[in-house]
């Protein structure tokens, strides 16, 4: 009899922690709409630091580490250092899936960045990159943040 009881109570309670009206469809569009205003914000040189958990699990180039987010805003500043931005956008469309309680998702994104770098002596040099990203997203009272990110990129030519 208590056996049951204390099954049933954990079910309630369990029942009651997760959201109940997750709309996987709205979620997926909410994820879409900032992969696209951090794509914008990356082509304008905007900070991104606040779309970012305060602690970020990246893996990129064979290494695994866990970057502030100022640190990984960093990188990825750096990594534009010296050029200017000129195109980034989507390849193919981005792939998100939502978690059933509504507390986390991901969305794998294959982008292409374009970019001018000024050589010594003045000459532009007009650069392209692809790259394909796993973004994980959790959600933070009430905020969608990167908690961690995956990436890979082509060859270049």
């Amino acid at each position: 009899m208590h056996r049951i009881f204390f099954s049933q109570l954990f079910v309630a309670i369990a029942h009651s922690m997760v959201p109940q009206n997750v709309d996987p469809e709205k979620t997926k569009e909410e994820i879409l709409g900032l992969h696209a205003s951090d794509l914008a914000a990356i082509l304008q040189g905007d900070d991104l630091a606040s779309r970012l958990a305060p602690e970020v699990v990246s893996v990129d180039g064979g290494h695994i580490d866990r970057l502030t987010r100022e640190e990984l805003f960093g990188h990825i500043a750096d990594s534009f250092n010296g050029s200017q931005r000129r195109a980034e956008d989507d390849l193919e469309t981005p792939i998100i899936r939502v978690s059933s309680d509504g507390t986390m998702a991901w969305a794998i994104v294959r982008t292409r960045y374009r970019y001018d770098n000024i050589r010594p002596g003045g000459k532009l040099e007009t650069n392209e990159s692809i790259s394909a990203s796993v973004l994980i997203y959790e959600k933070h009272e009430g905020k969608w943040l990167v908690t961690a990110s995956a990436t890979t990129e082509e060859p270049t030519k």
